[in-house]
């Protein structure tokens, strides 16, 4: 097998990536990859694996120029603590990430829409939330990563893991790549498809994202899980889609479940339900007029991670409407939006 592969190389913004290229990790700047000749690279190949081989780690600085870690402050209350957000390129993600960043906690940031990615992707890409983090006061890393490869996910945790030691909040906003369906109906006219989209993409990897983080999740103290996700009891069915009801459902459940059995190790496991975005947040016509901003998800995770006693709330399910009011901030607008009748993921 070491034959048939190069030895990786840092791949910049400015590089397009080359056909037949994997990118395994590329975490608090290092970004590990590998670039096929004549056969494809094992899927499975992880970053250990790669190391085993001999390989050499391609290391770029992640730290931002002249920026050095301060001290945890008022101003920046999540100082020192560090966080994973999944699905973090555009909408709730995105906004979240800005918020943590705001507060001054080191981001890391994954998504699929990256600047790296030989896939036609419109922007924004996780590079570009990172960066806006970094300039809010936090520090953004950036990592192009398939939430449904398995190897790409342990990939990721192995650099966090050598980089930070562990994670303190870690938000869980990967779901279908449609996001809410854009299908909708009675069941027997849905194709099966829409769930295979839902569980592997949404489902599953939240699961198999949710068992990595663990390990660099206890111990750490005030540590927070936060899975985004829909609410609506008035709805027969979430979005006219049983398949979508269903895969929400699933994470709602998971997220009491979970909850349950960290209890005892003082992890707080929350599921977070935002309201309508706006327009301007998600172009999607079946939205409302007015809607919320995404940094108003953001707030109610900041608000979150700095309440001493969340851990009351472990194994709900939560409306930022609600918490708004119980931590007292508002939207960019100043305003706090009512809850909406269907709450939305992305």
């Amino acid at each position: 097998m070491r034959d048939a592969l190069r030895r990786p190389r840092l791949l910049t913004r400015s590089d397009s990536m080359p056909k037949r290229v994997e990118t395994c990790c590329f975490a608090s700047g290092r970004r590990y990859a590998w670039e096929a000749s004549s056969t494809d690279a094992p899927r499975g190949a992880t970053m250990s694996t790669l190391q085993s081989l001999g390989w050499s780690e391609a290391v770029e600085s992640a730290t931002p120029r002249g920026r050095s870690r301060r001290t945890r402050s008022e101003s920046r209350p999540l100082r020192g603590r560090f966080a994973l957000v999944t699905g973090a390129a555009r909408g709730v993600g995105r906004g979240i990430a800005l918020c943590l960043g705001e507060a001054g906690a080191t981001v890391y940031l994954t998504d699929r829409a990256s600047h790296l990615s030989n896939e036609h992707t419109p922007g924004p890409f996780v590079e570009d939330t990172a960066d806006q983090v970094s300039a809010r006061g936090g520090m953004g890393i950036p990592a192009r990563v398939d939430p449904t490869d398995d190897s790409q996910l342990e990939a990721l945790f192995a650099g966090i893991a050598t980089e930070s030691g562990g994670l303190d909040i870690v938000v869980f906003n990967v779901h279908a790549q449609s996001g809410v369906p854009r299908e909708h109906g009675p069941f027997w006219t849905l194709p099966p498809s829409l769930w295979d989209d839902l569980f592997i993409a949404g489902v599953r990897s939240q699961l198999v994202t949710a068992r990595l983080a663990l390990p660099l999740v206890f111990g750490r103290e005030g540590a927070l899980l936060v899975f985004t996700s829909t609410l609506d009891p008035d709805a027969p069915v979430l979005a006219e889609n049983a398949y979508y009801d269903l895969a929400m459902a699933t994470i709602n459940r998971f997220v009491r479940a979970l909850g349950h059995e960290l209890a005892d190790q003082g992890i707080t496991v929350l599921g977070l339900c935002p309201g309508t975005p706006s327009p301007a947040e998600v172009l999607d016509p079946r939205h409302p007029p007015h809607g919320e901003s995404i940094e108003y998800t953001g707030r109610a995770v900041v608000a979150l991670a700095c309440d001493e006693h969340v851990q009351r709330k472990t194994g709900r399910v939560l409306r930022v409407s609600d918490l708004a009011t119980e931590y007292d901030f508002t939207d960019l607008d100043g305003t706090r939006p009512a809850p909406s009748a269907f709450t939305t993921t992305r």
